[in-house]
């Protein structure tokens, strides 16, 4: 949830063209307190799956980062680019998160079950327009689909 958190601002920072950034570092965020000095630290730091959360965690903050910075250059494809490599690094958090928790059990690929049902799973829809592109993004459990 917290990672979702985070991207909804970056989202709505784009939607509103408002591509100054304002926003907190992967070790600020709620999930960066939880993991660095809350309760993640104290009761998960021995799992695998916690220390798997810390790379795709900055990531998520990196891209989204680099996505407000290219759509402030008017680099609409970049900008595309930066929120679908976010959208990867935050399903690789949240299974990191599912292990840690004991919710996943590590190792276990995805299976095509997984996968049909995080098909039919919509979360969201957005719809981006900046001149010359248009987009319908819909984030989907599994992984965001680019339209255009």
């Amino acid at each position: 949830a917290y990672v979702a958190i985070w991207k909804n601002r970056v989202y709505q920072q784009i939607i509103d063209g408002a591509f100054e950034t304002g926003l907190s570092d992967h070790t600020s965020c709620r999930l960066g307190k939880w993991y660095y000095e809350g309760l993640g630290a104290r009761f998960y730091c021995h799992t695998a799956g916690y220390r798997a959360i810390e790379a795709p965690h900055a990531a998520v903050h990196r891209h989204g980062l680099d996505a407000l910075a290219a759509g402030g250059e008017g680099d609409w494809d970049g900008m595309m680019q930066h929120l679908l490599t976010m959208e990867s690094a935050s399903r690789e958090v949240v299974n990191a998160i599912d292990r840690a928790s004991g919710r996943k059990p590590p190792g276990r690929p995805a299976t095509p079950d997984d996968d049909k049902k995080a098909r039919k799973t919509l979360i969201s829809t957005g719809f981006l327009d900046f001149p010359g592109h248009s987009w319908t993004i819909r984030w989907w459990s599994a992984r965001p689909e680019l339209y255009r």
